[in-house]
This record gives structure tokens, C-alpha cells and sequence, in this order.
């Protein structure tokens, strides 16, 4: 296609050593499916693809985030560190250094039908005594509330989150990788790997769409995140470049 990107080469991760923050084009809102292969080389404040309104708020959309301890975060700034297995245990897991995980996050457009019972009181005229008789009589009404239903999952174990349920959060921002991006200025970035990411939204019909397949790469000495679907490389924002090591083995 035309203007469209090649990389020299692809490489096995990306990584990111605290300084760098790549947008990816994409704005953090809800209608947002987000999958990577990510590999934490340190464990304190930081964040994975990430976006926020304000830095007052707790209202971001984001991949995965690290607490100070290695907390483990997802969703709209909530933090857990309890899995839920398939027979309903739980089990309490944080982040660890030295392994690679795949961490799906989707915050999923659905209809919360919510049902409401009141009791009204009628008038009804008795026609055998011809008296006025006050007659109680239950109403029943349904009202659709569009909400975001938020399902993370992290090497296929589905993050036990309490709450599923959130109001539709567009924090206006495209998403950083490796970072957070409140409004154009990148936080708590990351010391961490990207082995390969993908990211789907909701377009104006409510059909999702795959937005974004990013494989890491090389172009002219520089690392950076080669997109397929809109045959472009993303590079870091900061000035500082990502890194790799050119020891190890490139995929085919």
C-alpha cells in the first residue's frame, strides 16, 4: 500500500527501561478489547498501555498496571490480587520478575436491564355498593442503562474484580504503551517487555474491529512496534528509543 511502513527486521520483544512511552493512536475508552504478552523487568508503579483523564481521578482504561509491591492492576484503576479458578477458589498472586504473561482486558459495551416495583394506589368505584374503593396495585418497569462490563484475564485465570460493572469512561486520551498518558504527559512508565499486542474497539455501529496487531521490530537501528493493520511503525515519544538484546533469538 502506499506510505506503507517495512521493518528491517522483527525481533523478540520491545523493551522499555523506565524513559520511553509510545502512542499507539488509539484512545483509552470503553467498546476496548486489549490482549499483549508482556514481561515486567521491575516491579514498582507503572503501567501497560495506559490512559487517564486526569490525575485526580480514577477513571483510566488501561491493559495492566504494576503497583508499588507488584500488585497486580487492571480495568478503571482498580488493583487485585486474587484469581478465581474454575471451581470458584481463590487464590492471591502478584506479578513476578523473570516470566512472561498474557494479560486480556476487555471493557465490553452491555445493556444492564434494571427492574422496578412500585405500588400505586387506585380508585375504583365498588358497583355494587356504589362506594369509591382504594385499590393497591403493583407496577412493574424495566429501564436499559448502557454500562461497560469489564472481564481481565491473566494467563487465562479471570481476575476475580468484585465489581464488574462501570460507567462508559472515555478518558479523551489515546493509550501509551509502557506508560500512562494523562492528557499528552506520559506517567509511571514502565520497566517491562512487549512480546506482541493486539487491540480492538467498537466503531460508531458498535462492531468491533481489530485496530491495532503490533509485532516488535527494527527500522533503521531504531526499535519500535510494527502495526499490520495500519502498516506503520510506532516509536517511543520521549526521545529515548526501546531497547532489545541483540543476543537473543529473532522469530522467523
Amino acid at each position: 500500500a502506499a506510505g506503507a511502513e517495512t521493518p528491517d527486521r522483527f525481533i523478540r520483544y520491545a523493551e522499555a527501561t523506565g524513559a520511553q512511552a509510545v502512542d499507539v493512536g488509539v484512545r483509552g475508552r470503553y467498546g476496548t478489547k486489549m490482549e499483549a504478552e508482556i514481561e515486567w523487568t521491575a516491579l514498582a508503579d507503572m503501567s501497560i498501555l495506559d490512559a487517564r483523564t486526569d490525575a485526580n481521578t480514577d477513571s483510566r482504561v488501561y491493559l495492566a498496571h504494576s503497583g508499588g509491591t507488584g500488585q497486580i492492576g487492571v480495568g478503571y484503576g482498580k488493583y487485585y490480587t486474587t484469581f478465581r479458578g474454575s471451581g470458584g477458589e481463590r487464590r492471591n498472586c502478584t506479578w513476578e520478575l523473570g516470566r512472561t504473561y498474557k494479560v486480556e482486558t476487555d471493557f465490553a459495551v452491555a445493556d444492564e436491564i434494571v427492574t422496578t416495583e412500585t405500588v400505586v394506589t387506585n380508585l375504583v368505584e365498588n358497583p355494587e355498593t356504589g362506594a369509591t374503593d382504594e385499590v393497591e396495585e403493583t407496577v412493574t418497569t424495566e429501564t436499559t442503562n448502557v454500562i461497560c462490563k469489564a472481564s481481565c484475564k491473566v494467563d487465562g485465570l479471570t481476575l476475580s474484580l468484585g465489581q464488574g460493572f462501570f460507567d462508559l469512561i472515555d478518558t479523551g486520551a489515546n493509550f501509551y504503551m509502557f506508560a500512562c498518558n494523562i492528557q499528552g504527559t506520559p506517567h509511571w512508565m514502565a520497566k517491562a517487555r512487549c512480546y506482541g499486542m493486539k487491540i480492538w474497539q467498537d466503531d460508531a455501529n458498535g462492531v468491533r474491529q481489530l485496530v491495532r496487531d503490533f509485532r516488535p521490530c527494527m527500522k533503521n537501528g531504531r526499535v519500535g512496534l510494527y502495526d499490520s493493520v495500519s502498516q506503520t511503525i510506532f516509536y517511543s515519544l520521549t526521545g529515548t528509543d526501546l531497547v532489545y538484546d541483540a543476543n537473543e533469538d529473532v522469530p522467523d
